[in-house]
């Protein structure tokens, strides 16, 4: 492991939150970094700010990562193999990596999902690609979509920004006798990004139910599963519950963004997560009321068949958003959101702790490999805990400008802080130390089956 403050594969490189300096006797040094990068409201970027984002992501999609990936039949060694990629393909493949059922004796090893592992997998995930993209334009940084403000979606899914596609009122005549995911098709040409700057944008290994039913990992440069940039506002359907106009339906379109009130349901949550550790855990989590798993209305139960707030959005943008989200320049913006929503939550909460505890892990239920406090963030290299990346956002040198104050579509106004989350009682936001942070940190962490092959397989694509 680094010392010292480095980071990196080889130690080259400073932790998050550290610039590389010079010390007393001339030496290079990773010193505190004097300001923090400063995540701001898409409404609130300049147009120099949003050339930025675009330009960078632009050339990430063509330039080659100094990472290759992992790629072949889990079941058959022979077929194992590590190919080349472009640094946005890169950042894909990860998510990928970490979402798929990827290893035969473990079948459900989602290491980012559906556990309690969701923020902090994240949390970790935005630091790296912001890092690298970094290294590309040292202006570049993560902004977030507030979807609780009524101009943003126009506003992102503009020509200049993000480009214009289809909504559901747009196409809906094409799939009246469709049902389910018919209506999410990734293949139909009329959901395609029609300008902007990701006119020309190319997804890839868009074929992951069918990769995960067979144990394959895909070939990210396999161009016959590279498809254009595709969204469609509203037109996924979800067979099992969702939430329209604040009413909970059955089969029908995702069709609106999640409410204020929603996001503030979530931050009343005082306990980060609970048994059973998954979507079933009860509706006293804020993971999982954030992640999408617990109405946010009357009578509040946890299902693992429902969408809200994170998967709502989700599935309310379509198209590419649905089998692989970070295929779309757009994810970034999303999940911002909801690490500044996650940081909201975090400053007033951080004393009570990561859950499970280092003790509740060892502890039937358990949490899904791979999200219990000590075991590793899949697959990143060098390695890093959940429990040491439950930290407030200045920990890692960055914070969160509040969003633009105005109406908003429940006719509420943005406090200056964003959402009425409850402040603590000296009115700080001051991050203070985890209780659960044990004597147990000190000792060796925990490596399930699936996180050992993950760290070992990634470890040796660099």
């Amino acid at each position: 492991m680094c010392k010292n403050n480095w980071a990196g594969s080889d130690c080259s490189k400073c932790k998050f939150g550290y610039t590389l300096s010079k010390g007393t006797n001339g030496t290079k040094i990773c010193a505190k970094s004097a300001g923090r990068i400063k995540r701001k409201s898409t409404l609130r970027l300049t147009d120099s700010e949003w050339k930025t984002y675009t330009d960078t992501l632009l050339k990430a999609s063509v330039t080659p990562s100094s990472y290759s990936v992992f790629m072949g039949t889990m079941a058959n060694r022979e077929t194992w193999r590590f190919v080349p990629v472009t640094i946005y393909d890169y950042f894909v493949w990860v998510h990928y990596f970490a979402s798929k059922d990827n290893n035969n004796e473990t079948p459900t090893c989602d290491f980012a999902h559906e556990s309690s592992g969701f923020l902090t997998w994240h949390r970790w995930y935005l630091l790296v690609v912001e890092g690298m993209l970094r290294e590309i334009d040292s202006k570049f940084f993560i902004p977030y979509w507030d979807w609780t403000n009524e101009s943003s979606a126009s506003d992102l899914y503009s020509e200049p920004h993000l480009g214009t596609a289809p909504t559901w009122d747009d196409i809906k005549d094409r799939y009246l006798n469709t049902t389910g995911s018919e209506r999410c098709a990734i293949d139909d040409p009329e959901m395609n990004v029609k300008d902007g700057p990701f006119v020309n944008w190319k997804t890839m290994c868009t074929n992951m139910g069918k990769d995960a039913t067979n144990g394959f990992l895909c070939n990210p440069n396999n161009e016959t599963q590279r498809r254009p940039l595709q969204r469609c506002r509203g037109c996924c359907q979800v067979d099992d519950c969702c939430l329209n106009d604040g009413v909970i339906a059955t089969g029908r379109q995702i069709s609106i963004l999640p409410k204020l009130a929603h996001v503030n349901y979530a931050l009343e949550a005082s306990i980060f997560d609970s048994s059973n550790w998954t979507t079933q855990t009860t509706k006293a989590s804020f993971r999982n009321r954030l992640e999408g798993f617990v109405q946010p209305v009357p009578p509040y139960v946890a299902n693992h068949r429902q969408h809200y707030i994170h998967n709502q959005v989700h599935i309310y943008v379509g198209g590419t958003e649905v089998p692989l989200s970070p295929n779309s320049p757009y994810f970034w913006m999303h999940h911002g959101m909801i690490d500044y929503i996650f940081e909201q939550w975090i400053n007033n909460h951080l004393a009570s702790g990561y859950r499970p505890t280092p003790a509740e892990a060892d502890l039937k239920p358990l949490a899904h490999p791979g999200h219990n406090p000590e075991e590793h963030i899949v697959p990143f290299f060098p390695s890093v805990t959940h429990i040491e990346v439950f930290k407030s956002a200045s920990e890692f040198g960055y914070e969160y400008e509040p969003p633009t104050s105005g109406a908003r579509e429940d006719n509420s106004t943005s406090p200056p802080g964003g959402f009425s989350f409850t402040p603590s009682l000296d009115g700080s936001t001051k991050p203070v130390t985890p209780t659960n942070s044990s004597a147990k940190m000190n000792q060796p962490v925990k490596l399930t089956v699936c996180a050992l092959f993950s760290l070992v397989a990634f470890n040796l694509a660099k």
